[in-house]
């Protein structure tokens, strides 16, 4: 009888996808939050050690009761590592506290998910990117072409700049201020 169930099979091929690792928590550990002037002048010195983009994201209480102001921002840059800055709490005016960390995100370009909906935000603390790649309008224009592109090449003000460029590569979609 046990010869009658199936046996598995020794010569079927090895998978060739690798392992699943879960994330159960940021490899680089938890950053420190900045809250005061001082700890957000540092988080600025510690992003201006680092190279390259920045990838920046902003959380917001938006909805019924609150204001789509950031209460959080969240920036990464290699060689850098997370800073978190609390752009509420410090006490101070807040494009006067965050003109350090706006000076140094100004040296290179940002990389955002669903852009339009972070930077009002960060607009109004003073912080604006000088190029940016957001990987949503990138996912949703790797397929585009024709007049479809041309439509979002023209309109492509529709983060308030008043002249900008956009440039497609392949999937990626390269937007950048003029002026």
């Amino acid at each position: 009888m046990a010869s009658q169930l199936p046996q598995a099979a020794d010569d079927q091929p090895e998978s060739t996808e690798p392992d699943v690792t879960p994330l159960l928590h940021p490899a680089d550990g938890v950053p420190d939050l900045s809250t005061t002037t001082r700890e957000i002048a540092a988080a600025a010195e510690v992003l201006a050690g680092g190279h390259g983009a920045f990838a920046v994201d902003a959380e917001r209480a938006s909805g019924f009761r609150y204001s789509n102001r950031a209460y959080l921002i969240q920036i990464r840059r290699a060689g850098a590592g997370t800073v978190l800055i609390d752009p509420v709490s410090h006490g101070g005016d807040p494009l006067s506290v965050l003109r350090p960390v706006a000076e140094v995100l100004a040296e290179d370009e940002w990389i955002l998910h669903a852009a339009d909906q972070d930077l009002p935000c960060l607009a109004e603390v003073g912080l604006r990117p000088p190029a940016l790649y957001d990987t949503e309008l990138a996912g949703r224009l790797a397929a585009l072409t024709g007049s479809t592109w041309r439509q979002w090449h023209n309109g492509c003000s529709v983060w308030g700049w008043p002249k900008a460029t956009a440039r497609r590569t392949g999937p990626n979609v390269r937007c950048r201020r003029h002026g």
